[in-house]
């Protein structure tokens, strides 16, 4: 699977970088979420965001877990992460009456399955490299925030906005990390099996 990931590192750093940007919309919306006037905008906006998320970044991962010539034969953890993310994406675009909280509900079992499945990637990597335990704390993060939204409803719409923003921001940087990670484990072992003059 190692080589798998390393080799298609990048479609990891894209999901990382829409994750990102997700998040980043999703904290400017935050003040229009308690607006008598713009908060209904405020919400199909981020279920909107969100489903297109889930669509690319899906896609993005799945593409990522693809194996070459029978290599990576755990990568279909990986791409159940992905399939599960492409789903929740679809489901949001295709039923657009959900009220938020059941937006927030779907998220929420979104993330404890790619939580789970991150972190079983993460116990393959290890072998392999040496910060696989950023897939594993990203995962861990994943299953805590959906656990959060949960059991600990915020008090106030403001709060949700900053938990999906805070959450987006952070598991897209920890993505990103791991992509250049597995692009130097990539170019290491290349280099190791370069014929030598």
């Amino acid at each position: 699977m190692i080589e798998t990931l390393a080799k298609n590192w990048w479609f990891l750093a894209a999901r990382g970088l829409f994750a990102v940007c997700f998040g980043l919309l999703a904290l400017s919306l935050r003040e229009w979420s308690h607006s008598t006037f713009f908060a209904a905008v405020a919400y199909t906006t981020i279920g909107v965001l969100f489903a297109c998320f889930a669509v690319v970044a899906g896609f993005l991962t799945m593409l990522a877990a693809l194996p070459d010539r029978g290599r990576g034969k755990h990568s279909w953890v990986l791409g159940l992460d992905g399939l599960a993310t492409v789903v929740v994406g679809i489901v949001i675009m295709v039923v657009p009456a959900f009220s938020f909280v059941v937006l927030l509900r779907m998220m929420a079992i979104w993330a404890v399955v790619v939580g789970i499945c991150e972190g079983v990637v993460a116990t393959h990597l290890r072998r392999h490299i040496a910060d696989e335990w950023l897939l594993g704390l990203a995962g861990f993060c994943s299953c805590a925030f959906g656990l959060l939204l949960f059991t600990f409803w915020p008090e106030t719409s403001l709060a949700l906005f900053y938990w999906m923003g805070a959450y987006a921001i952070f598991s897209g940087v920890i993505m990103a990390a791991l992509s250049l990670r597995l692009r130097s484990f990539k170019h290491l072992k290349a280099a190791a099996h370069a014929p030598r003059l």
